[in-house]
């Protein structure tokens, strides 16, 4: 989905250091763009994540795939 976006607007990209992020130098190097991890116990450097994640929270609670 990254992929087709310009590199004006995905300038970097920034995880917390879950599982999901295990192959994030594959991701990296496709798309060109540095891939950071917040620091352990401060989940305010993902405001946009942790943001994004409460408004699909209220679509979707959790237990539902």
């Amino acid at each position: 989905m990254l992929k087709n976006l310009s590199k004006k607007i995905v300038k970097s990209i920034t995880a917390d250091r879950s599982k999901e992020f295990y192959d994030w130098l594959e991701v990296e190097k496709a798309l060109e763009i540095p891939f950071y991890f917040s620091d352990l116990g401060v989940p305010g450097q993902l405001g946009t994540n942790e943001n994004n994640d409460g408004r699909i929270r209220l679509r979707y609670p959790k237990g539902i795939n």
